[in-house]
């Protein structure tokens, strides 16, 4: 009897583990299913793993789930996609909070309205011809002054390993986004943040300023 009974204990539990569901591993998914394109060199588009670990888990987050990526885990839970993007970035999402200006030290006193007449240096080719060159009554200096110039404030950017865009500046103020996925508004003379404004995914590009009606402001790039 008690052969038998320790058969079926024995039997009983291979079926159980033969039963029970594999853990789901995130490196072995990435393997399996993304790592055809974002291990290929051949694939420009899709970024390394190395590339995609110096991302916010919420930019990888967001990539999966509302992005360009989410066909590639449509079989996947939201604690499955969770843990994809918590590996590949090895941080906990919700880091991206602390790069919110309210969680910041240097507050501005005040948010007035931007002065009017908007003139505006937008992103990299500063102009339509994308000749990236500051003319001296834009920039406020002259080219003998350059020489001369010293770091006067400098802003942390929180939850982030790489900026990528360039910033916008115009009216007295800064404007850049982030790769946590914040666009920023800071004072141009002091550096203190106004406010700070968060996106779906990470900001690879310039902000671009303009008036409510659409149009880009006289002397701005594209």
């Amino acid at each position: 009897m008690t052969i038998r009974c320790l058969l079926f204990f024995f039997l009983g539990a291979c079926a159980l583990a033969a039963q029970a569901p594999e853990a789901f591993s995130p490196d072995q998914y990435f393997g399996s299913h993304c790592l055809t394109c974002h291990g290929s060199a051949a694939i420009g588009r899709a970024p390394t793993r190395a590339t995609l670990h110096s991302l916010s888990p919420e930019a990888v987050y967001s990539a999966i789930t509302k992005g360009s990526m989410k066909p590639m885990t449509a079989g996947l839970t939201d604690a499955q996609r969770t843990a994809v993007a918590e590996a590949l970035t090895e941080q906990k999402l919700g880091v991206a909070a602390l790069a919110d200006a309210k969680a910041m030290s240097n507050p501005c006193s005040s948010n007035p309205p931007l002065a009017s007449p908007i003139t505006v240096v937008n992103g990299y080719g500063t102009d339509l011809a994308n000749s990236r060159f500051v003319p001296s009554k834009v920039a406020g200096i002259s080219l003998e002054q350059v020489a001369h110039l010293k770091p006067k404030w400098a802003f942390g950017f929180p939850a982030v390993s790489q900026m990528l865009g360039q910033p916008t500046v115009g009216s007295g103020r800064l404007f850049i986004g982030s790769q946590a996925g914040y666009v920023y508004s800071l004072n141009a003379s002091t550096g203190c943040v106004y406010w700070s404004f968060q996106v779906a995914g990470s900001v690879r590009t310039a902000p671009v300023l303009g008036d409510s009606s659409g149009h880009l402001p006289c002397g701005s790039g594209t």
